[in-house]
Parts: C-alpha cells; sequence; structure tokens
C-alpha cells in the first residue's frame, strides 16, 4: 500500500531565526568567516559540499556541547504544531528534510512531532567536533526524496514539498505538488505551484489542502 508525504523544509520554512549553520558561526565568533564562505558559494567557485566542509573546518577542536547549545530553542513559524497536525489529519506523514544541521533538525521535528527527518550530520569525538560532516541533503533534494520514497513506499504524485530557498527548487519537481512558503527570491517562487506570504502555518496548510485532491 503507497502513502504520501509532506516533505517540509525546516530553516526559513519551518523556522524564523536565523539558519542552522548561522548559529553555529556566531556562537563560535565566526560571522566574517562565514560571509567569506557564503560568497565563494554564491559566485559559484565552490560546490555546497565543498562550502559545508569549509565551514566545518572551522569548528574543529571546539566543544560539541557548545555546537548543541547554538541549535537549542529553534523559533517556529505561527501555529507549525497545528498545521502539523492537520497535514497528518489528512493523511500525509510529515517528513522534514533540510540541508541544515540534524542537532537542530531534531528538536524542530520533536516540537511539532514530525513523523521523520533527514539533515546533515556534525561529526564529534569525546565530546570536541572533529571537523567531519556526514553530508545527507545537498544542494538538491531529488536524490533524497527519490531515496526515502522508495524505502518509504511514498506516491511521490500524491505527495506535497514546501520550502522557501534555491535548495528546494528541485524537491518541487519531485510531487505533485508543491508550495513556496516566504520564498527567499523569484526563482524559488515561480518554481512552486503556489506561493504564500504568512506567518501562519494552519493557515497556508488549510488553503493548500484545498488544492489537493
Amino acid at each position: 500500500m503507497t502513502k504520501k508525504a509532506a516533505f517540509i523544509d525546516v530553516d526559513g520554512t519551518l523556522t524564523t531565526d536565523h539558519n542552522a549553520w548561522e548559529k553555529v558561526h556566531r556562537r563560535f565568533g565566526l560571522e566574517k568567516e562565514m560571509k567569506e564562505h557564503h560568497a565563494l558559494f554564491f559566485s559559484q567557485k565552490i560546490t555546497y559540499d565543498e562550502w559545508a566542509k569549509m565551514d566545518v573546518t572551522m569548528w574543529k577542536g571546539r566543544p560539541y556541547s557548545d555546537f548543541q547549545d547554538a541549535l537549542k530553542n529553534p523559533k517556529l513559524i505561527g501555529s507549525a504544531r497545528e498545521g502539523i497536525q492537520l497535514l497528518q489529519r489528512n493523511g500525509f506523514e510529515v517528513v522534514l528534510i533540510s540541508g541544515g544541521l540534524e542537532e537542530m533538525v531534531k528538536n524542530v521535528a520533536d516540537m511539532i512531532q514530525a513523523d521523520s527527518f533527514i539533515s546533515n550530520v556534525i561529526s564529534q569525538t569525546d565530546g570536541i567536533i572533529d571537523g567531519q560532516v556526514m553530508m545527507k541533503v545537498g544542494v538538491s533534494k531529488e536524490d533524497v526524496i527519490a531515496d526515502i520514497a522508495k524505502n518509504q513506499n511514498y506516491d511521490l504524485e500524491a505527495s506535497i514539498a514546501i520550502g522557501d530557498g534555491f535548495n528546494d527548487i528541485e524537491m518541487f519537481k519531485s510531487v505533485g505538488y508543491s508550495v513556496s512558503l516566504n520564498p527567499t527570491s523569484e526563482e524559488v517562487a515561480d518554481a512552486a505551484d503556489s506561493v504564500y506570504f504568512s506567518n501562519n502555518f494552519y493557515e497556508v496548510i488549510s488553503a493548500v489542502l484545498d488544492f489537493i485532491p
């Protein structure tokens, strides 16, 4: 029996504060380096994976507990849990899929009671960040969603995707209906079936469900 999923981005979609990578850089006083790496990626001088590895290398030797503290208590979009419950009542399994950091994505998943989640994992040895990162979600989420759908028997045509950033565009193409929530660019907005600017997740989901059989 096939199932349907709601694949949802985290940073900027379900949360309203700094993204996970930025939170850690700020905690470690690395804002200048963060901006330099950001510029290198968006000028296409490095890949997304190279960007991540450059960032994590700067964190090497720092206490993992400081990393965890930086990612505590994420600020959620209004009525996030209520919107998730509405999706689940309508038969969707909620899958958080983030190019951010698993430590924060897990916190969000627990707060909203998502069905599952996947994100990137920072490695530590004896409580110290060792400079390694396991990149489970990169610049495109298309392949990740395909693997999840195969393993969990999700019908992608019956599934939806919700996101706000450039790395959600391929995710939008993977499902039957896509939603750009508070998009970061016109390109992201244009890639989705519907676009919403709102800080009330429940209201957005209520509207979206009207368009889905």
